[in-house]
């Protein structure tokens, strides 16, 4: 499974290469790193744990997605994924749906994201993501929310702050997440990143 998702990797960079108005590589949450491109509103992204386990216990998901402005200043993605850890122990596929705004010259905004999937040994999940955002400077906000998308496998409830810092190309997200039955011990904190190249 491994030799698949890497060649779905390849070939995934070689097609944007050539025809994609941007590609872009990234991390998600500390713990997963990804790459992909984006062509008109369709695009592609192959994602890879970075977990220190064995290689064969990694997890790789693929994802498509779609992107459409709305009114109001809203934006929608459909997005679906497919996923496995690389021995074939367990795989999941699903769809999110998420809706994001912003008003007042950007100063203010909202970010709604729904997600279902079935894992094969935990079975249907539905979890959510909301948070708001407030523009502080041009190119600093700052964001809180609350969550039950798994940040690994299992679905909880955590609530979550943090600052979002965009220069150029480049967007970095530090955060902080706790659970919300304040168990303090289980405090993470994790930083998202991604670099967009346009074509």
């Amino acid at each position: 499974m491994r030799k698949i998702l890497l060649l779905l990797l390849l070939g995934a960079v070689a097609s944007f290469a050539t025809t994609s108005k941007e590609v872009f590589v990234g991390m998600k949450n500390s713990r997963y790193a990804f790459i992909g491109g984006q062509y008109g509103n369709y695009g592609l992204s192959l994602e890879s744990s970075i977990f220190v386990q064995k290689a064969e216990q990694q997890y790789g998901r693929a994802v498509i997605f779609y992107k459409t402005p709305l009114v109001l200043n809203l934006n929608i993605c459909y997005a679906l994924f497919a996923g496995t850890r690389y021995d074939g122990a367990f795989y999941d596929v699903g769809g999110k749906l998420n809706f994001k705004g912003s008003w007042i010259n950007e100063r203010l905004g909202l970010d709604a994201t729904a997600q279902v999937s079935n894992d094969s040994e935990i079975g249907l999940m539905f979890a959510y993501e909301i948070r708001g955002i407030v523009g502080i400077l041009p190119e600093i906000s700052l964001f809180a929310g609350a969550r039950t998308i798994p940040e690994f496998r299992m679905k909880e409830q955590r609530i979550f702050a943090g600052f979002s810092f965009e220069s150029g190309r480049i967007i970095v997200n530090p955060e902080i997440s706790t659970p919300m039955k304040r168990e303090l011990q289980l405090t993470r904190v994790s930083a998202s990143f991604i670099y967009k190249l346009p074509l």
